[in-house]
């Protein structure tokens, strides 16, 4: 009976996130380019205070202004990245800040359309290996050990800096016992 119940749960949760998704609500356009820059760093204040989901309004009204650059789009996505994880205490017990599980896997994917997005808009290469590196960061948190490889080995290509990191993390997926996240840490300052 259990295995019945536990197997319908799972084919319902599959089932629903394979279903369409309906698009955010536009958000509410920034007057110009000035107001646009002024919620960005708003937005930006709040993420990096370690309220990404405060953060979120502001990116989208900052973005719906044409012409943003990567560098909005980038902590956009690594807001969504923060959002999906941040965590919140209501009536004493530590819960996700966002409603539940469905809304944490909406903001990690949308996250990764902004990465794409910055990505795009990048003219530099340092710039869109620095992005490559966050998309392989955001992969490893969410258990995608092989794309975040593969995000890596893309930013080495456009900036040699991150072999190291490319280098250790090809070795955790041949060897997991030896996994030590100093050299993850110390290149993925924000």
């Amino acid at each position: 009976m259990m295995v019945v119940v536990t197997a319908l749960a799972g084919l319902a949760v599959a089932v629903w996130l394979r279903r369409p998704h309906p698009a955010p609500r536009p958000a509410q356009e920034a007057a110009g380019p000035a107001e646009a820059q002024a919620l960005f760093l708003q937005g930006d204040a709040l993420a990096r205070a370690h309220h990404a989901v405060a953060s979120l309004p502001l990116y989208r009204r900052a973005l719906a202004v044409p012409g943003a650059p990567a560098e909005a789009h980038l902590g956009y996505a690594l807001a969504l990245h923060d959002a999906a994880l941040e965590g919140r205490t209501r009536d004493g017990v530590l819960t996700s800040a966002l409603r539940g599980s469905p809304e944490r896997v909406a903001a990690a994917r949308e996250g990764l359309v902004e990465f794409e997005r910055a990505a795009a808009l990048a003219t530099r290469p340092p710039d869109v290996a620095r992005i490559h590196a966050w998309r392989a960061h955001t992969a490893l948190v969410w258990g995608m050990n092989w794309d975040a490889l593969r995000e890596f080995r893309a930013a080495q290509a456009l900036d040699p800096q991150y072999g190291g990191i490319a280098d250790m993390l090809a070795g955790w997926l041949h060897h997991p016992e030896q996994v030590d996240t100093t050299l993850l840490n110390a290149t993925l300052r924000r």
